[in-house]
């Protein structure tokens, strides 16, 4: 619903820009759709189930190291010294806080939920790079393609597995029982 919401209300805000057409594949919004809410949404959700928020957030914040490090590998741009040891210490970083704490018994947890998070911090890399190479145009209008892509695939997930219809209809009977 977060997604549905921030692409309507970019699409209001889009109403009163110019109206320039820009034309951009629709497979690149479908990409950053994935990468940038879709996995994201789906991986932090899951990862945060094993992880205090803290760690989370730790781990989330290393969206950087990983954006440089796909940079270097994908466009083979010749990375300085000072870039080499920001991504060494970046992922120290990451082993430092990623290591259990809680003892053996929450071990494979700890190591999942991190994963899980890390993944996702790959995945908003990802999506940096990609929106790298939109064409020009409205940052809003960006966003609101790939917010409603990202609304069109959530949304039968949510129906799925949230089963919102049932949780109004036990919502009901409460306030029934109350007159």
């Amino acid at each position: 619903m977060k997604a549905l919401i921030g692409a309507i209300c970019l699409s209001v805000i889009g109403l009163f820009q110019s109206k320039k057409n820009y034309t951009t594949n629709t497979k690149k919004y479908f990409w950053i759709a994935l990468f940038e809410v879709v996995l994201p949404f789906i991986l932090i959700a899951q990862g945060q189930k094993y992880v205090s928020s803290s760690i989370a957030s730790m781990l989330i914040a290393m969206v950087p190291v990983f954006t440089l490090v796909f940079f270097v590998l994908l466009f083979k741009k010749k990375a300085s010294k000072f870039e080499i040891v920001s991504i060494l210490l970046g992922f120290l970083g990451i082993v430092i806080l990623s290591w259990p704490t809680q003892g053996i018994m929450n071990v494979s947890g700890n190591i999942l939920g991190n994963v899980l998070l890390i993944l996702a911090a790959i995945s908003f890399a990802l999506s940096l790079l990609l929106m790298g190479k939109l064409e020009d145009g409205s940052p809003v209008v960006h966003m609101r393609n790939v917010l409603w892509i990202a609304s069109i695939v959530l949304i039968p997930f949510a129906l799925l597995f949230e089963k919102p219809l049932q949780r109004t209809l036990i919502i009901h009977k409460y306030f029934l029982l109350l007159f």
